[in-house]
């Protein structure tokens, strides 16, 4: 095949493809694409580190600007839930406190809980820390950071109770986090 030069041609076609069943440059309403040869699925594209405020950014540069930021886990329970799942968490995640908040007595026996992770489950709430058969808010300020991914956990324990319920309220600097009830992660 031969080289061609052909330097008076003003433009090319909106999609430009790379060899026989290579990648394709496609020019869309203004809109730029790196596809593979099907012309629909996108494909990556690499190059050098921008040192230009108007040039792109490599996903190293962009994971060098993270900045971690508080979440909050808050979730119900009720006494007959047993252990429940709070959310999965990441590692480099440290929990800052955990609140549990009882908005009228558990009627009858006596109920527990404890809020902790899949290692330690009373790591922050202990059974003797919250009296359930009383309206009542407890915060504990005990510290965690987490080095590798757990679960969140907390363990009901009916005791005898007939009815109660309590909300859970975690507070955490993070990067990831991993609900497992979306209608309580708020």
């Amino acid at each position: 095949m031969a080289n061609i030069k052909q330097f008076g041609i003003k433009g090319i076609g909106s999609t430009v493809q790379f060899g026989k069943g290579g990648n394709k440059l496609i020019s869309d309403a203004g809109i730029l694409k790196a596809t593979e040869a099907d012309g629909t699925t996108l494909a990556k594209v690499k190059g050098a580190d921008g040192t230009a405020s108007d040039e792109f950014v490599t996903k190293s540069q962009l994971d060098s600007t993270f900045v971690e930021f508080t979440q909050y886990i808050n979730t119900s329970v009720s006494y007959t839930d047993g252990t429940v799942n709070l959310g999965n968490i990441t590692g480099n995640t440290a929990v800052l406190s955990v609140a549990v908040t009882v908005p009228s007595g558990w009627t009858d026996g006596t109920p527990t809980i404890t809020v902790g992770d899949s290692g330690d489950a009373d790591r922050f709430i202990r059974a003797t820390d919250v009296d359930l058969t009383d309206a009542v808010q407890f915060q504990s300020d005990d510290m965690h950071v987490y080095s590798a991914n757990t679960t969140l956990t907390a363990t009901v324990s009916a005791g005898g109770a007939s009815a109660g319920t309590a909300t859970i309220l975690v507070e955490m600097v993070a990067e990831s986090l991993i609900p497992l009830n979306y209608g309580d992660v708020s």
